[in-house]
This record gives C-alpha cells, sequence and structure tokens, in this order.
C-alpha cells in the first residue's frame, strides 16, 4: 500500500507542486518533470547491525514479535517499525500496490509509517506458519483509516505475507505480499468514501479480541 497514499495526493493537489509543500509530518512533496513526487524521510534503518545465522524459528519468533500481539496489534503495517536486523539492507518489498517492488528497509519503514492512523488502525495476526527453512507465512486482517484529510476507511482486507529468506544469511531477502482485494477498488474506496466495494470481505466472527494468531513454529 505505499504508494497509494501517494498517488492520491498527487491526484489532489496536481502537478504544480513546490518544495514548501508538506502533505504529512515528515514527507516532501518535489515537482519533478512537471510532476508532483512525494519523497519520504530517511528512516533509521541505515547501517543496523544484522541478525545473521540464526535459526528460522528464531527468525519466526522474533518477525512475530513485529506485528505487535500483544500491543493492540499495531504492528510494523501499521507504525512503519520492524525489526531491521532480519532484514537484507536491500531487500524487496512487493506485492500488489502499483508502486512495487520498493527494494530497502528504508524506503519501506518510511512509507508505510505515513498511510494510517495508527490511532483507530490495526493488522491483526490470523496465522504465522513456518513453511520451510527459508519460508515464512503470515495471514493477516488489516482494517485500517488513511491519514488523509477525510479519513477514508478502507474495507476490511484479508492477506499473506511471506518472508522469504537467505539461505546462507537466514535475513529476510523477500517479502511479498497479498491481498483479497485488487488495489483498484482500494483507490475507489480512497477518492469515493461512500463507495463500499465488496461487502463480503467483512467475515462473521470478526472480533476485536485478542486472541493471539495461530502460530506452528514452537
Amino acid at each position: 500500500m505505499i504508494g497509494l497514499t501517494g498517488r492520491v495526493l498527487q491526484y489532489l493537489m496536481g502537478p504544480d507542486l513546490v518544495d514548501e509543500a508538506s502533505p504529512l509530518p515528515g514527507w516532501s512533496v518535489l515537482s519533478v518533470q512537471g510532476k508532483a513526487a512525494v519523497s519520504c524521510p530517511l528512516a533509521r534503518y541505515a547501517n543496523k547491525p544484522k541478525l545473521k545465522g540464526a535459526t528460522v524459528e528464531q527468525v519466526a519468533a522474533l518477525l512475530y514479535k513485529d506485528w505487535a500481539p500483544h500491543n493492540k496489534h499495531k504492528g510494523y503495517f501499521i507504525t512503519g517499525k520492524l525489526n531491521a536486523t532480519l532484514y537484507k539492507d536491500d531487500c524487496v518489498f512487493d506485492g500488489p500496490d502499483p508502486d512495487m517492488p520498493v527494494q530497502g528497509i528504508q524506503k519501506f519503514a518510511s512509507a508505510t509509517s505515513q498511510i494510517f492512523d495508527a490511532r483507530v488502525s490495526t493488522a491483526k495476526l490470523t496465522e504465522f506458519v513456518i513453511k520451510s527453512p527459508t519460508h515464512i507465512e503470515a495471514k493477516w486482517r488489516l482494517k485500517g483509516t488513511l491519514r488523509l484529510p477525510w479519513h477514508p476507511e478502507l474495507p476490511t482486507i484479508d492477506g499473506t505475507t511471506t518472508y522469504y529468506l537467505d539461505p546462507e544469511s537466514m535475513l529476510v531477502q523477500l517479502h511479498y505480499d497479498t491481498w483479497s482485494m485488487g488495489a483498484l477498488e482500494m483507490y475507489v474506496r480512497m477518492l469515493f468514501p461512500g463507495k463500499q466495494g465488496n461487502k463480503q470481505q467483512q467475515k462473521p466472527n470478526d472480533d476485536d479480541g485478542n486472541n493471539d494468531a495461530k502460530k506452528h513454529y514452537y
């Protein structure tokens, strides 16, 4: 979802932006060849020591913590705060977002931290599984309110994040997302809040309790 907020800002503000415009805290909007380009701030993840040579179980346990299941499910999808020691500096973050893939922890974390209103948004794990010695899978449910002037609320999104580990270092080299809905519908919901999209995305028995995800790595 990295590119969604930036693209909407570009749509709303038009191409004749100057560099003093600042639509979100820590961001700047520049005019590049007559078009608006949102640049994210430098994050705090450069030159961090890496946890190399860990077991897949150790990596899984630490990745699980990044989802903050015991902190009201306000993990790195909502805050942008992830454990950089688990990722290669040139890790690729890919998924349905039209502005993906993004390479590098800094770009991903900086952009992610600006998308959702953390006060009311959650990303709740529903399952977290080690699939192979270099392959970890997280299933999640996202309820997100965007940091835009009209505070659009996205429909509930079910998704999967797959972490592919480099077999030599055991660091995450590819972070790959899939969503239960297309990017086009997300754009429509952001630009036209009255559009309800696919109501079937909201599943029954979707509670806001603090039940842990199913974990299969202990």
